[in-house]
């Protein structure tokens, strides 16, 4: 929504420009045009406005949940990072039916 209006006013204001068109249709709306494209760009920055303005609240409502957890529920001081241990693991791509054997004796053998 936010970017139609942009384009819309920025078309407009290019439309003032075109000298072809200026003869033909924007003479008579030469005033209107550039408070129309003011207009559609204050509608825009309310609309980024709005949004801003949930984003913060939002993120405001984190913090305060954050901080009203109980301790050991959530709360940032107790995080504490751990090292991650990695397991490497041995990929098994059976790509014919003679590796899918050799794959199936290999566990039958296994066992």
């Amino acid at each position: 929504m936010k970017w139609v209006l942009v384009v819309v006013s920025i078309t407009l204001l290019v439309l003032l420009y075109i000298h072809h068109l200026y003869d033909i249709l924007i003479e008579p709306l030469e005033a209107v045009l550039p408070l129309v494209s003011v207009v559609l760009m204050t509608w825009y920055l309310v609309l980024v406005e709005g949004e801003l303005r949930e984003l913060r609240e939002s993120v405001e409502m984190a913090v305060y949940q954050m901080e009203r957890a109980p301790l050991g529920v959530g709360r940032v001081e107790e995080v504490e990072e751990r090292p991650i241990t990695r397991v490497p693991l041995t990929p098994v791509e059976p790509t014919t039916v003679e590796t899918l054997a050799e794959v199936m004796r290999e566990v039958e053998g296994d066992e």
